[in-house]
């Protein structure tokens, strides 16, 4: 009599496990998918002129998980970057060990957000549009 009760306990047992296994396993194993990640890679410039009629130049590089900001006139900064979430077409970026010009003003860790436009080449940061350099 005890063995049939054990055998259905036992029986209760494995199948609670299986059912954790099926339910659990495929969430595990679903990863976001970054579509835009080899998009950001390369060198991103904006241009223009300010109120005294000088020329300005900014721009970013991402490049395998590390970042460049260079401005003209002279503004650089550097550190690592990776991608922290991407929603539709817009890639939040976790910034860190930022070092450069202007380094002490700025957070150790900051998130910044880049709107992509993939059909003109372009994309944006705190509404700013930046071209592709090719």
């Amino acid at each position: 009599m005890y063995a049939d009760v054990y055998a259905f306990i036992a029986i209760l047992c494995l199948l609670f496990v299986l059912f954790n296994i099926a339910y659990f396993v495929p969430i595990i194993s679903r990863r976001p998918v970054v579509l835009y990640k080899k998009f950001i890679q390369g060198k991103w410039e904006k241009h223009g002129v300010d109120s005294a009629g000088t020329e300005w130049t900014f721009s970013y590089a991402f490049e395998d998980g590390k970042f460049e900001m260079l401005g003209d006139p002279r503004f650089q900064v550097s550190g690592k970057y990776r991608i922290v979430k991407e929603v539709e077409k817009l890639v939040v970026l976790e910034l860190s060990q930022i070092s450069g010009e202007s380094a002490h003003t700025i957070a150790p860790v900051m998130q910044v957000s880049i709107s992509i436009d993939n059909k003109n080449d372009k994309i944006s940061i705190d509404n700013r549009s930046y071209d592709r350099v090719a």
